[in-house]
C-alpha cells in the first residue's frame, strides 16, 4: 500500500510538474540519517528574531486540533481567534470554540476566561511576569493551552531548536496565495513543520504530530494575518464582566 500511494504521488507530482522531496533510498535494517541543513536552521532563527523583536503582535489564526474521544475515535476541534499579545506578560484572546464564543484575558497577574453564550467566567491568578512562564503555568495549573504560545515567547528558537534531529527545506508550497518556504523539522517523540513567507519572516502554516502519544494526536495552525507594529489600547488587557455574568470556579487540570 506504501509504495502504491508513493507511485501515486510521484505520478501526480510529475504531472502537476512538481519536485517530490527525495531521500536516498536505505536498506532494510538500515535507519535513516539525520539531515540538519543549516538554510532550514537560518529561516527558522530569521523568523524567530522577527517575533520575539516586537513589543506588541496582533494576529489572526484558525487552528484544527486531532484527538482521542472517549470512544477512541479521533476527532477534530476547531478554534478561530484574534490574538493580541504585549510584552512581556499580557495577552488577549477573542475566539470561537467549537462554536463557542469565548474571551480570554491575561493582565500580567490575573487570567479571566468568558464563556459569552452562557455569560460565565473564571478567573485565577497566574503571576508569571514573562509570556513564556504565563502559557507554561497555564497549561499546568489549568489545562489550558494556546498553540501559539512558542511563537509569542521571548526566544522562539531556543524552544523550536532544541533537540532538533532533523531539520530540512523541502521547497516553496503557496498558502492562501503566498508563496512560502516549506520546512520541515523532528525531535524525539514530535514531528512539525512550518511554512514560513520569505519576504516577512512570518509564518504561514504550523503542524505538528506528537508521535509519542498514543494515536499521535496533531494540531495545524493557519496564521490568516499578521501586525508586529500592533499598539493595543490601554484597556486591552483590561477585564470587565458583562452585565449579569457569573463568576464560577476552574476545575483542576484534566478533570474531564
Amino acid at each position: 500500500m506504501l509504495k502504491q500511494t508513493s507511485w501515486r504521488a510521484a505520478v501526480l507530482c510529475g504531472f502537476l510538474g512538481l519536485a517530490p522531496f527525495a531521500a536516498p533510498a536505505l536498506a532494510a535494517d538500515e535507519a535513516p540519517k539525520p539531515i540538519i541543513e543549516q538554510g532550514a536552521l537560518d529561516q527558522l532563527k530569521k523568523m524567530s528574531d522577527t517575533l520575539k523583536a516586537a513589543n506588541a503582535i496582533e494576529l489572526s489564526i484558525t487552528d484544527f486540533r486531532e484527538v482521542p474521544s472517549s470512544q477512541g475515535q479521533m476527532i477534530t476541534l476547531t478554534t478561530s481567534a484574534d490574538i493580541t499579545a504585549e510584552r512581556p506578560n499580557k495577552f488577549r484572546a477573542e475566539a470561537v470554540v467549537n462554536g463557542a464564543e469565548t474571551s480570554f484575558v491575561y493582565d500580567g497577574k490575573t487570567f479571566t476566561a468568558l464563556d459569552k453564550a452562557k455569560n460565565l467566567y473564571v478567573s485565577a491568578e497566574i503571576g508569571a511576569d514573562k509570556m513564556d512562564a504565563f502559557f507554561q503555568k497555564l497549561a499546568e495549573a489549568r489545562g489550558i493551552e494556546f498553540s501559539v504560545a512558542d511563537f509569542l515567547s521571548s526566544d522562539p528558537y531556543a524552544i523550536f531548536s532544541k533537540g532538533l534531529t532533523n531539520a530540512y527545506d523541502v521547497g516553496t508550497a503557496t498558502i492562501d496565495g503566498v508563496v512560502t518556504e516549506h520546512l520541515v523539522f523532528s525531535a524525539p517523540g514530535i514531528e512539525w513543520q512550518l511554512w514560513i513567507d520569505p519576504t516577512t519572516s512570518l509564518p504561514r502554516l504550523f503542524t505538528v504530530i506528537y508521535n509519542d502519544v498514543p494515536r499521535e494526536p496533531r494540531f495545524l495552525v493557519n496564521f490568516r494575518s499578521w501586525n508586529l507594529k500592533a499598539a493595543p489600547a490601554a484597556d486591552t488587557f483590561t477585564f470587565t464582566p458583562p452585565k449579569d455574568a457569573t463568576a464560577i470556579s476552574f476545575l483542576p487540570a484534566g478533570t474531564p
